[in-house]
């Protein structure tokens, strides 16, 4: 059994053994067991001399049997046999270029590859390179452990808190059960500091509708997006919606820029809250929320009093009912007469006319006429008044339906009555019949 040379992980190696073959071209050949992983048996062209080579990729024992045969006739052969142990070494690690970079953080990353030893701790090590850190600063990678049998395998590190616009250096730092191994450093450069964005009160709050405000100022880059987020207080903030800024943005020269956000489609009597927020190349800034309230919508106005009617003897003409009132539809004018087929439409007439003109309606003495005022605006409340030769009397206050109907009696005395009906609601808008009842 003959050893070969001392071999580790991740180290190389190449060994020759020769044949006493008088014919070149001997064949090599493993018999039995296997060489580390990561080598292998050859042969130098043209030659008699054997090679084992490479690079080995995993920690342990191993034995092999090796044979050469000689060839064109010459009956030779011989057997070899190695073993060993190959070595545990420490980790390879290397750091590479920053995965991404803003002004406050660097996101590094590498390769780490245990060597056949389990890899207790990966972690970064960042420095300023102008002085900005009195020391490193040591921060876990992830993963931030390793198996013995892992091969090479990315790592990142997360370095924050960094000053905007500084240049930094980092590297990898793994430990494994051979020893701690360290990267070449990397530099990167941290970028601009965020806009500085403010938000004040809002304004031009009515039930529905309100103007965010607030102002932007750029550091040493242009601000290429400016928006505000506005929800009700009641609310968590992700029920936001979003709103451009008048301007959407500005350039590295802005200083204490005012900016504008309109927010519409509010509801009324509701508080709510805020932002105003920018962003540069790097980063996003935010204000605080900001509080309102929208306004509630103005009361009604309270209803005219009803005119005081004038004191007048009661006429012949008396109340018996009242219309039901429904949705409103048009208006216009017009009278007809009882109830039921037949009835007689009368028109709306002048004050001035006399009642001698006035159409004559013919019942029994002590019967009914149910005058049926047509077109009227509504669902408005009417004043209904009578004028039956001794004064104006106030009968009743009638709603109108939705058809504009409203339903009037006067009942048929002993004797001719002669009346004059004045319908007046509580902006004054009037409407006259007169007609003449003869029993």
């Amino acid at each position: 059994t003959t050893i070969l040379p001392a071999m580790t992980v991740g180290g190389s190696v190449d060994v020759k053994p020769s044949a006493s073959c008088q014919a070149s071209n001997p064949v090599w050949s493993i018999v039995s067991g296997a060489l580390p992983a990561g080598v292998a048996l050859g042969v130098v062209d043209g030659t008699n001399i054997g090679v084992i080579a490479g690079t080995p990729t995993e920690a342990g024992p191993y034995a092999v049997t090796v044979s050469v045969t000689c060839g064109y006739g010459q009956r030779y052969s011989s057997q070899i046999t190695y073993s060993g142990t190959v070595a545990a070494a420490a980790s390879t690690v290397a750091a590479s270029a920053p995965a991404s970079v803003t002004s406050s953080e660097v996101l590094g990353r590498g390769t780490v590859t245990p060597n056949g030893s389990a890899v207790s701790s990966v972690e970064c090590r960042v420095v300023s390179s102008v002085g900005g850190l009195p020391s490193a600063t040591v921060v876990p990678a992830t993963p931030s452990t390793l198996g013995a049998d892992a091969g090479p395998t990315a790592v990142t590190c997360a370095l924050s808190e960094l000053t905007p616009n500084q240049r930094y250096v980092y590297d990898l730092v793994a430990t494994n059960g051979i020893g701690t191994t360290t990267s070449a450093s990397v530099p990167s450069v941290t970028g601009a500091a965020p806009p500085i964005v403010s938000a004040g009160a809002a304004t031009a709050v009515p039930q529905r509708a309100a103007t965010g405000n607030g102002t932007v100022t750029a550091t040493n880059e242009s601000v290429s997006e400016i928006r505000c987020a506005v929800w009700p207080a009641a609310q968590s903030p992700s029920a936001a919606v979003t709103a451009a800024a008048t301007p959407a943005s500005a350039p590295d020269t802005s200083a204490n820029l005012a900016v504008t956000c309109d927010f519409a489609g509010l509801a009324s009597s509701t508080a709510y809250a805020y932002t105003v927020s920018a962003r540069d190349e790097d980063d996003w800034a935010t204000t605080a929320p900001v509080s309102f309230a929208t306004t509630a919508w103005p009361a009604p106005p309270a209803p005219s009093p009803t005119p005081t009617p004038d004191p007048a003897p009661t006429p012949a003409v008396t109340p018996t009912t009242t219309a039901s009132a429904f949705s409103p539809v048009d208006l216009g004018g017009g009278l007809s007469t009882a109830p039921g087929a037949g009835a007689r439409r009368l028109p709306w007439v002048d004050p001035s006319r006399t009642r001698r003109d006035a159409p004559v309606v013919v019942a029994p003495v002590g019967s009914a006429v149910w005058v049926r005022a047509e077109d009227l605006a509504p669902r408005r409340a009417w004043t209904v008044s009578v004028d039956a030769g001794a004064g104006w009397h106030r009968l009743a206050v009638v709603t109108s339906t939705r058809a504009g109907r409203l339903v009037l009696p006067a009942v048929v005395g002993s004797h001719a009555v002669r009346a004059s009906f004045r319908l007046t609601t509580p902006d004054r808008a009037t409407r006259w019949i007169v007609l003449r009842v003869r029993g």
